[in-house]
């Protein structure tokens, strides 16, 4: 991603020379790192899932059949938004860039747990969210601005091979969640698998 913010480097670079803390970059970091804290802390159960059971289980959810969906919500909560927030903890105000990944990844989260309602999800992630939304030191560099910088051809081909199977996928995944019948579509599993390719559709296009 270009991640570079040359009036984001400039302010970094005055706050700097003249001796004076970034507050703001302080609380962001301080908000993130507890962040990312709580989502591995979350998620970690679940990203062994492929090769440890989720314990203990209610009695009418059979883990060993989700083994698959763990590791998709884990993937999208712990490493791409988890993660966001790791790689924004250096120098956040050069990367609104990940920062905007991270919100409108959390975004697509809390949207596919609106129908069918899974408030479990859904109140989490708005909580992330405006955490990230009000402690990130610049609010106005989340906003896409004309002429932030040209687009790779060879990323744009790249993400468009990338589209066709991600948005394959992510509708297959939504025809399962109002179609099928069991503890899958109960738990909205099949919405976060359209959450994760749809968030990694995304980062590819931003990137």
């Amino acid at each position: 991603m270009n991640i570079a913010s040359t009036g984001a480097a400039g302010t970094q670079m005055g706050a700097t020379r003249t001796g004076h803390r970034d507050w703001r970059a302080i609380i962001f970091r301080i908000v993130a790192t507890l962040l990312v804290l709580f989502l591995l802390a979350v998620v970690t159960p679940y990203l062994l899932a492929p090769w440890a059971f989720i314990t203990p289980a209610p009695p009418d959810y059979t883990p060993e059949l989700h083994r698959w969906h763990h590791a998709d919500i884990a993937a999208l909560i712990g490493l791409l938004i988890g993660g966001s927030l790791l790689a924004l903890l250096p120098r956040p105000r050069s990367a609104p860039l990940v920062a905007r990944f991270a919100l409108l990844a959390i975004g697509l989260l809390a949207l596919v747990c609106v129908y069918p309602f899974h408030p479990s999800m859904l109140t989490p992630a708005a909580l992330v969210g405006a955490l990230i939304l009000a402690a990130y030191p610049d609010p106005r560099a989340l906003w896409p601005s004309a002429g932030a910088g040209r687009v790779s051809r060879p990323r744009l081909a790249l993400a468009l091979a990338a589209a066709v199977p991600l948005l394959l996928n992510a509708w297959a995944s939504a025809q399962l969640q109002f179609t099928d019948a069991s503890e899958h579509a109960r738990d909205s599993h099949w919405a976060g698998s359209v959450a994760l390719a749809l968030s990694l559709l995304l980062g590819g296009f931003l990137a």
